[in-house]
């Protein structure tokens, strides 16, 4: 098409063409023929998709172009002006973002170049050369898109049969690495599982073989294996008593403060919230309210970031905690970390309601071994086959016992025989449920008689049944003594009351019957007083030697008939002097008729 219009419109313009080279560029821009081509193009070119036409010379200059402005310019260096003159036809295809064509500046538009050299016929040299700009952008999208759909289609194809050997391939290598970190997983998680085992049974192993002095050291190396095998940042357990103070018992890495940095406000807000939770999960310190500043602040001392607590409990009673801190990289929390930390709360709850037991029971026991050992009294402990389990006193070198010599020996072993038979008829009423009572009498070692009295009673488990006894021997001597003496002065004021009560009855008596002579009523009345005073005198001295005989087993009661009036009167004549010297006034009102009883004056 260029070439047929570029054969229609030269045979007229050449000449003009030919005698332009002495024309200026205004002058060429401006002549009558420039104008009369420029029509013939603009009709020639309608509608036929040409945008911008130009016409070169031999010599690289613009002879022509659809764009004044260009007109004159030197293309001597154009590539495609050069291989024109020498007779090639060059087609450039270009995109243009902005085009200046007949109609205006056009935009994104692709464009088709054609250098074509001028020539009168095929062999006749070139005269100028014709360059021609196409809009082809509707065949170049068209073009673009049945390439993209052939492109599109073979790369489909392609990539379908890519991605099926793809998706094969990947999947079977997913099938194999899935197995494999499967493997991998279940063998690390079973490497931990027994790792965290051991570190368990070890803990337990330690806390049941450790003595009450070794608790702390128990719980610091129980610790220690937990922050180790879990990772964790600190590890500190705590006591909380009954007055809700708390007090560390062990931390790891760092070793406890002074008991005075934990009763502050650190931790009882920590222990008043496990009061009412198994398990608190803190997964940001930054993150707690005012009231719980006080660990907080214990937690950025030992750089902790998040911590996970466990009740300490008995009987569902919280004693302490637990506390299991992490860093930042780490979570507060998770089922490995919280079964841990449950087992070993578990265990140290265990240990730490062992250990105030043990020192419970060491101070009680220290106190009645204080208190045995303190005693003049003799205690001793029998088994249920009726062997001495044990003898406890201060005086057991006094009197020749000793726990080694006693050990689970029967009595005939100890004692001499007559005391043995007390002890094993005491024993055998011991072990029937009853209580026993009997004296004996112990050679010291410095050769004088100690008499003891032993209670014996019977030990009854939880069940009813007896399972021994235990006795208490009380050195008597003293008392034994004390009644000696009493014995000995009850005799001796018998005796020496005895004598003149019997001369003042006598003579009262014979006043009273009128040997010497009559008596008046006053005299009468003062002699019956005497005799009654001296009568009641006789019967207090009977009563002394009455309780001595009581003392002995030897007392005997004389029953007879007893005016129950006479005696009432008797006794108001021996209270009247004593009442009315004290100021005081006494009555009696006897009824009539009483009855005559039968009693020991």
């Amino acid at each position: 098409m260029t070439r047929t219009f570029a054969n229609m419109i030269w045979p007229e313009f050449a000449g003009f063409f030919a005698r332009s080279s002495d024309l200026s560029v205004d002058a060429l821009r401006n002549s009558p023929e420039i104008a009369k081509l420029d029509a013939a193009i603009q009709t020639g070119m309608a509608g036929n998709g040409v945008v911008k036409v130009k016409i070169y010379g031999l010599d690289g200059r613009t002879l022509y172009s659809s764009q004044p402005s260009q007109i004159g310019e030197d293309q001597s260096s154009n590539e495609g002006w050069r291989l024109a003159l020498g007779g090639e036809i060059v087609n450039e295809l270009t995109h243009r973002d902005e085009f200046n064509a007949f109609d205006g500046v056009i935009e994104n538009r692709d464009v088709l170049a054609s250098y074509i050299p001028i020539r009168r016929s095929d062999d006749a040299p070139v005269e100028a050369v014709f360059e021609l700009y196409g809009d082809v952008t509707e065949l170049v999208r068209e073009l673009d898109d049945v390439q993209l759909r052939v492109v599109g289609g073979v790369i489909l194809v392609l990539s379908v049969l890519y991605s099926l050997l793809l998706f094969v391939a990947q999947y079977a290598e997913r099938v194999v690495r899935e197995q494999y970190a499967e493997r991998e997983r279940a063998e690390q998680a079973l490497r931990r599982r027994v790792a965290l085992d051991d570190v368990v049974i070890r803990i337990s192993a330690r806390f049941v073989t450790a003595e009450p002095s070794e608790f702390a050291s128990s719980v610091q190396a129980a610790l220690e294996a937990v922050g180790s095998a879990l990772g964790l940042k600190h590890v500190a357990a705590a006591a909380i008593d009954d007055r809700a103070m708390v007090t560390a018992i062990a931390a790891w890495p760092v070793p406890p403060e002074s008991g005075a940095d934990h009763r502050q406000d650190a931790l009882p807000w920590l222990a008043a919230q496990l009061c009412e939770q198994e398990m608190l999960v803190v997964p940001n310190v930054e993150e707690l309210p005012a009231e719980a500043q006080g660990i907080a602040h214990y937690c950025r001392r030992h750089q902790i970031s998040g911590a996970l607590v466990r009740r300490l409990e008995y009987r569902h009673t919280s004693i302490g905690f637990l506390l299991l801190g992490t860093d930042a990289s780490s979570p507060a929390t998770g089922a490995e970390m919280e079964g841990i930390a449950k087992i070993v709360a578990d265990l140290i709850a265990t240990a730490l309601v062992k250990q105030q037991a043990d020192a419970t029971l060491a101070a009680s026991e220290e106190r009645l071994r204080t208190l045995v050992e303190s005693m003049n009294d003799i205690i001793f402990t029998v088994d249920r086959a009726g062997r001495f389990t044990g003898f406890y006193g201060r005086q057991l070198g006094e009197y020749g016992l000793s726990v080694d010599a006693t050990d689970l020996r029967v009595p005939a072993d100890v004692f001499d025989q007559e005391t043995a038979q007390l002890y094993d008829a005491a024993i055998d009423q011991a072990m029937r449920g009853e209580n026993a009572v009997f004296d004996w009498v112990l050679g010291s070692r410095e050769g004088r008689q100690i008499h003891l009295q032993t209670a014996l009673s019977p030990v009854i488990d939880d069940g009813g049944a007896v399972i021994g006894a235990v006795g208490v021997g009380r050195d008597i001597s003293e008392l034994k003594r004390l009644e000696r003496v009493k014995s000995e002065f009850i005799a001796s004021v018998s005796h020496e009351l005895r004598t003149p009560l019997a001369s003042i009855l006598g003579y009262a008596e014979i006043l009273l019957r009128g040997r010497p002579g009559p008596l008046t009523t006053v005299q009468q009345e003062f002699l019956q007083t005497i005799l009654d005073g001296s009568r009641r005198l006789k019967l207090l001295v009977d009563d002394l030697l009455d309780v001595s005989r009581i003392e002995v087993g030897k007392f005997r009661m004389t029953f007879d008939d007893v005016d129950l009036e006479e005696a009432i009167h008797r006794a108001e004549e021996t209270i009247r002097p004593l009442a009315d010297k004290a100021g005081i006034t006494v009555k009696v009102d006897v009824p009539p008729l009483l009855p005559t009883i039968e009693g020991d004056e």
